[in-house]
Formats: C-alpha cells, structure tokens, sequence
C-alpha cells in the first residue's frame, strides 16, 4: 500500500508541473458570446448570441462549449424563423501569461426553424435549399477556427474567425452547382466576440 501511495505522490508531482498551469491561475471560465455566420449557398448573413463555457486541462488544451440562438428571420423572403446552434470541442495552442493564439475544432449542429409565415416554392425535384430547410431542418456543423485570447484573474476577451463546414441534407437543387441528391458540404465564413468571467 505504501508503495502504490508513493508511486501516485511520484506520478502527481511530475505531471501537473510539465502540463504548464499555474496553479492560482483560474482553469474555467463563462462567457457570453455575439456570432456571425455567412451562409453564402442561401445568400444570407446570420447574427447570433450565446452563451459558453470553457476549461482549461492544461497550458496549450482547452475544451468548449457553446450555445446561441439566432432569433430574426433569415432570407427575404424568410425560409427559417431562427435558429439554434450547438458545438462542443477543443482549442489548442500556447498559453503565454495573459494573451494567446490557437487553433479549435468544434462539432454541433444547426436547427433551422419553420418560418412564421409559408414559403412559396416551385415544384421541382430536387427542391432548392431554401424550400428544404423551410420545413425546419437540423444539420451537422464542424467550427474550425482560430483565435486571440486576452485574460487576466477575472475576464478573458475571446475573438475568433474561422470556416463554418455545414453538412445541407438532400436531395436539394444548389443554384451555383445543380442538383445535389445525397446533399453536399459547405464553407461558411464565421466570426465571434466572447467576453467571460473566469473562474
């Protein structure tokens, strides 16, 4: 037994000095988050906000997690009513002091929601992206994004650009390149402001 408490005493004393986090240095924080997002396939720029919280494992890794709403009509005519995001992922590069850089990976979802009033469609097969996400559609989302943090003991400044990958269902007709039978991925710019408290 006492070899086994000397071996966790051994293990503990030289893992948490090489993983680089002071240990009076706050690991969490919660944030709140205003997004931008340009859907360029549905020729539409979403505004959200949100809410995030992060931890921090050790100097260079940090996991997030991330929710917002985006409650105003998309389109004009409007093909979603609002919707509703999710991510949960993790940011990786060097933590120097009160300032750093880094790269995340964040996967979720999008919910397109019905709009209040109906959407006029032609009938064609395959119908355009719009009518299809006009029914109220969920789709998968990756983030990839870098980032610049400024933190101190208290606050911490988050600012991110990055590709929002969306995965539209099929089969939909895309007005850039025709029909898409087993739907298609794709490259949205995306844009956020956090500011938190840590803790």
């Amino acid at each position: 037994m006492k070899r086994i408490r000397l071996f966790a005493a051994l293990v503990f004393a030289t893992v948490i000095p090489s993983s680089g986090v002071v240990a009076d240095e706050p690991r969490a924080d919660a944030s709140l988050r205003f997004g931008l997002s340009d859907y360029h396939d549905l020729d539409a720029i979403d505004y959200s906000f949100g809410a995030g919280l992060s931890y921090r494992f050790i100097s260079w890794l940090a996991s997030d997690a991330v929710f917002a709403l985006a409650p105003s009509d998309l389109g004009d005519p409007a093909f979603s009513g609002s919707r509703m995001e999710g991510s949960l992922g993790f940011r990786v590069g060097p933590h120097l002091e009160r300032t750093s850089v880094y790269a995340a990976v964040r996967p979720g979802f999008v919910k397109f929601s019905e709009p209040e009033e109906p959407t006029v469609c032609i009938l064609i097969f395959p119908p355009p992206l719009r009518c299809t996400l006009a029914t109220g559609k969920s789709v998968f989302a990756l983030d990839l994004t870098g980032g610049f943090q400024l933190a101190n003991d208290r606050g911490v400044l988050r600012l991110e650009v990055g590709d929002r990958i969306v995965k539209y269902p099929g089969p939909v007709f895309d007005v850039e390149s025709g029909p898409k039978l087993d739907g298609y991925w794709s490259h949205n710019l995306a844009a956020s402001l956090a500011v938190g408290v840590r803790f």
